[in-house]
């Protein structure tokens, strides 16, 4: 907690055609004086504003012209931020760096989105410097909220009109249906626990339309089950005690469908064969046919051999007789030379070879004619299977179709049957949980929990008792604390609410200063700044009679001053008022800024102006 929240080092105005305005602040205490008028209600708003309230601050016509709003914060982590807000923005600007620094491009600036339900928001990054996450606060029985800046910025802001408030200090909502959150928020600060692990409550509204949804969909879920009721009719002729028959169907179709492919797989088989044949048959045909050729080729060499022995034989005559053309008579050593020559035997070995050839694919064509014959009667023997096959698979085809039918509709039939016992079961079991939510919508009554909150510590008391009596306080005696109806303190018997304005005032600030002290004290993580407006100086409107009651002693001011003067503070402190110490030792270590009208010597209001 020692190094955790933050505190305002600068706050900076800028705009067009004007000069900046600049107020610088300390750690401890900082009290901005002046009389009525002077800005401190602006600075007041200004700082509010930066600090993430949604609307505009307040601008009087000397700051017109302003439109650039700048805030130099200094965790006390040691680190720097300087936040930057347009008039009218939305959004913030946050660099790690000081205000003179925070023109430097070079610098990383984050922009968050003023609203707090934003996954970005600027609420998250300010709760990031208060040690802050995740809180839970219970607003009332049915809902949790989650902490958030704005919510502790509503607390630790108080301005002139809230301080003097009846109402108990920690009432910072308007709506009386909110206070309860308000209560939770201080069990938070007095014993650190927030309020996660509580289970909401429904509330009543949600809870009857929750039921009437119920009893809606109910209702919508019978009337579309009795429709289908309707749609499949009447089934109560199906008989569900003798299921052989589903059993009957189921074993004929296995049966069948055994058989079929049984069939199918001797079917591939003899095709397979059927064609191994065809190719068999078809290489021995046209073998043949080459071997047809080569006979053919074979008869006609012969024919030339025996032509040209005939012819050898008619020259062999010519060696007895004359030529029937010349005349002459050839010599018979010639004769028998050409009868003695190669030529002769080689046509004669020819002759030879082609004829034994001739002979030997005469007896090859036989055989394979004989094959062929032999394929072809094979051929036809596999055909007239396939054919049988084929008929026999024509038939149980049908058969097996016909049994498959047969189970379908009767499943359909069954399933229809169990489909509408199904349906009368839930249109039975939906009635009775429609009566039921019926009842529970005419008996649902809204819950109205008590609340014996004893959170209030001790030790806070006690540190409001003592600073109560530093300043002067009257009725410190004893303190207590009333949860009911006030939520407030009540000193010495008298209720907080019953004194003056003046004392109201008072009574408040020693309140919100214990209470930062105690949250500081316990490590609590909160803020370590407070911000009070007009907390010596009760405003009154103009026809109202001011008593004796609602003016403050000089006692409990200078009592007051003293306190702060001397006190270490560990947080920051920022007041607006109309009065300082009457004695100048008790501003020693208070950081005094002065805001004077027109006319005086000295700063003139928070907006310079042109």
């Amino acid at each position: 907690m020692a190094n955790k929240g933050f505190y305002i080092k600068s706050v900076v105005v800028k705009g067009e055609q004007v000069q900046d305005t600049q107020v610088d602040f300390v750690k401890g205490c900082n009290v901005i004086y002046g009389p009525s008028d002077t800005g401190k209600t602006s600075l007041y708003s200004v700082i509010e504003f930066l600090l993430g309230k949604s609307s505009n601050p307040k601008i009087p016509l000397e700051g017109k012209g302003y439109t650039d709003f700048l805030m130099e914060i200094h965790t006390y982590g040691e680190e720097i931020y300087t936040i930057y807000r347009k008039l009218n923005g939305t959004s913030v600007k946050v660099k790690p760096c000081s205000i003179a620094e925070y023109y430097d491009n070079n610098i990383k600036c984050d922009e968050y989105k003023i609203n707090s339900q934003s996954s970005n928001s600027y609420s998250s990054f300010l709760l990031s410097l208060l040690d802050i996450s995740d809180i839970k606060i219970k607003i009332n029985p049915s809902k949790l909220h989650k902490l958030t800046f704005s919510t502790i910025r509503h607390l630790i802001f108080i301005d002139e009109t809230r301080i003097l408030n009846e109402k108990s200090p920690f009432y910072t909502e308007t709506n009386p249906a909110l206070y309860s959150k308000c209560r939770n928020i201080v069990s938070y600060l007095m014993t650190g626990r927030d309020d996660s692990s509580y289970m909401p409550e429904e509330d009543l509204k949600i809870r009857k339309s929750r039921i009437q949804g119920k009893i809606d969909y109910v209702t919508e879920e019978i009337e579309k089950k009795n429709n289908r009721i309707v749609e499949i009719g009447d089934v109560s002729y199906v008989n569900f005690k003798d299921s052989r028959i589903l059993e009957y169907y189921k074993m004929e179709i296995e049966k069948a469908s055994f058989a079929l492919s049984q069939l199918y797989k001797q079917k591939k088989e003899i095709s397979s064969n059927l064609e191994d044949l065809s190719s068999e048959f078809m290489f021995n045909n046209e073998f043949l046919e080459r071997m047809k050729l080569l006979k053919e080729h074979y008869k006609i060499d012969l024919e030339r051999l025996e032509f040209i022995n005939e012819g050898r034989n008619l020259y062999k005559e010519l060696s007895f007789v004359k030529c029937p053309l010349c005349g002459e008579v050839i010599s018979k050593e010639i004769v028998e030379d050409i009868e003695s020559s190669n030529f002769l035997k080689a046509i004669q070995n020819e002759y030879i070879s082609i004829k034994s050839k001739y002979s030997d694919i005469d007896n090859l064509i036989i055989e394979k004619e004989n094959e062929i014959k032999i394929l072809q009667s094979r051929m036809l023997e596999i055909k007239d299977e396939l054919s049988n096959l084929t008929g026999k698979i024509n038939k149980v085809e049908p058969d097996l179709s016909l049994l498959k039918g047969s189970l379908e509709q009767a499943e359909i039939i069954i399933e229809k049957k169990t489909t509408l016992n199904n349906l009368q079961n839930d249109v039975q079991a939906l009635s009775v949980q429609l009566s039921q939510l019926k009842d529970n919508l005419a008996n649902t009554k809204a819950i109205h929990p008590t609340e014996n909150r004893t959170d209030i510590a001790s030790d806070y008391m006690d540190i409001v008792k003592q600073i109560l009596f530093d300043w002067k306080f009257p009725d410190t005696e004893t303190i207590s604390f009333e949860y009911h109806p006030t939520f407030d303190f009540v000193l010495s018997g008298k209720g907080r609410q019953l004194y003056g304005k003046g004392k109201r005032a008072v009574s408040f600030t020693a309140i919100m200063i214990a209470l930062l002290d105690y949250c500081y004290g316990k490590s609590i993580p909160f803020s370590r700044l407070l911000v009070i407006d007009s907390p010596l100086t009760a405003h009154y409107d103009k026809h109202q009679e001011i008593s004796k009651e609602d003016l403050l002693d000089n006692s409990i001011l200078n009592a007051f001053f003293r306190y702060c003067n001397e006190k270490t503070w560990n947080y920051q402190f920022i007041m607006f008022d109309n009065k300082i110490p009457e004695n100048e030792e008790y501003m020693n270590n208070i950081h005094i800024i002065k805001f004077v009208g027109k006319g005086e010597v000295g700063r003139n209001g928070f907006y310079i102006g042109k």
